[in-house]
């Protein structure tokens, strides 16, 4: 069986020595490589899921950062706000 491999790009490098450590017994390979904030690259085929960690309770996140879009082909529906 082959591990599922996971990239940590954080700053910090006690969390991310804890983020390996948990992972890496959950069953993850830890490919991490790249310091933050440097850009990274992808290549070859293969699925990415990016997830956010570093919040701040009682903040505003600035819109800008977030840019949705649906895949090819999947169609989107705008949901409005009950009144």
């Amino acid at each position: 069986m082959t591990k599922k491999r996971i990239l940590i790009v954080e700053d910090d490098a006690a969390l991310a020595r804890v983020l390996s450590d948990n992972l890496t017994f959950d069953g993850f390979e830890d490919v991490r490589g790249t310091p933050f904030p440097r850009s990274i690259a992808f290549a070859g085929a293969g699925s990415v899921a990016l997830q956010y960690t570093d919040l701040r309770l009682g903040e505003q996140p600035d819109a800008a950062l977030f840019t949705p879009q649906a895949p090819p082909g999947v169609p989107v529906e705008q949901i409005n706000p009950l009144p």
